[in-house]
């Protein structure tokens, strides 16, 4: 990604890119202060410490079971973890008829696009996709 900031000569932020501000000197410090943050989440982006998860802690996300039981599973995401490989792997709890906790599954985002998805459409087409 092309980066829109980057450390000024006096060690501040400064645009990649020209900009003409005529406006107030209290919306000029607003707009430095958004280029300080952006400038922050670019250079975390570019020493791969900016994380994009696909989903979050407590999403529901649905998986293609076309092994045990050939339908679209819900299952919840419990919990998000870093491994020591450096792999994220994401925890998801299936719940029985009752709303009680049946199994947990582990995923990684490899799965997500796979077996894996969003949104329970997408989920569905790609099992009818499997069990052609």
């Amino acid at each position: 990604m092309e980066r829109l900031t980057t450390t000024s000569n006096k060690g501040g932020v400064a645009f990649t890119f020209d900009l003409d501000i005529t406006c107030d000197k209290s919306e000029i410090m607003k707009i430095l202060k958004l280029a300080e943050k952006l400038k922050e989440y670019e250079d975390l982006e570019e020493q791969k410490k900016l994380l994009k998860l696909p989903c979050a802690v407590g999403d529901m996300v649905y998986y293609a079971d076309n092994e045990y039981y050939f339908t679209v599973l819900p299952v919840k995401v419990d919990e998000v973890a870093i491994m020591e490989s450096n792999e994220i792997l994401y925890k998801c709890l299936l719940f029985d008829g009752n709303g009680d906790v049946e199994t947990q599954f582990d995923f990684d985002k490899d799965d997500f696009g796979k077996i894996i998805f969003l949104t329970k459409e997408e989920s569905e087409a790609a099992l009818k996709e499997m069990s052609k």
